[in-house]
């Protein structure tokens, strides 16, 4: 699969090719088991579904695993480290919205700096149907709980007993950082929604999931 997909998601630790390094972590491991944050898969599986990268390759999703207002995840079938988000024909049905879309998402792409780094679920590059028209966009998956978990402490007590104060100064300093290393990159999180953020229960590291509404 000598495409896009392979050239930007074929080694998730190497280095971003341009642009300024992300934050140093080294004592970063994100959790073994993957998560989604977002509603279960409750769509039927559907005929075999492919989207061509802007060189006009194509690649096989798997059932969506996630739905949002706008637009439903579909992991890529043969590597589901990759994420693709497939906007709703109502939303592509509207032309400045649209319009609008691409026009950030164009920005976003160009900012290599977030291509390699796994805390980032960042918009690598569009996607499109097989008459070329606009689709959505490819990203890497990121993995932990979203941040919204924080806010019902009788949940946390019980499935994170151990985490204490110490854990969520620990998430709010990540954060503050990842959100001052956005900002030396031109990027304003204009929406600081908990429901964007995920982080990872064994160390207390956040990770980010943009939406092109609040950047």
């Amino acid at each position: 699969m000598n495409t896009l997909f392979r050239q930007l998601f074929g080694t998730s630790s190497a280095t971003a090719s341009t642009g300024s390094s992300a934050p140093a972590d080294p004592a970063y491991q994100p959790s073994s088991a993957p998560w989604w944050a977002s509603e279960s898969n409750t769509n039927a599986p559907t005929p075999s579904l492919h989207v061509f990268d802007p060189h006009g390759h194509a690649v096989e999703l798997a059932d969506s695993s996630g739905r949002g207002g706008e637009a439903l995840i579909h992991p890529v079938a043969a590597r589901p480290e990759v994420l693709v988000k497939l906007y709703h024909p109502e939303v592509r049905a509207r032309a400045e919205r649209t319009q609008a879309l691409r026009r950030k998402l164009a920005a976003m792409t160009r900012l290599t700096a977030l291509h390699k780094d796994s805390r980032y679920a960042w918009p690598r590059f569009e996607v499109f149907d097989d008459q070329r028209r606009w689709l959505g966009f490819a990203m890497a998956r990121v993995q932990g709980r979203p941040l919204t978990f924080l806010l019902a402490p009788a949940l946390l007590r019980q499935e994170l007993p151990h985490w204490d104060g110490r854990y969520l100064v620990a998430v709010a300093g990540n954060l503050a950082k990842h959100l001052d290393f956005l900002a030396s990159q031109g990027v304003i999180v204009g929406d600081i929604n908990p429901g964007n953020f995920l982080f990872d229960p064994a160390t207390g590291k956040a990770c980010w999931y943009p939406r092109e509404d609040g950047t």
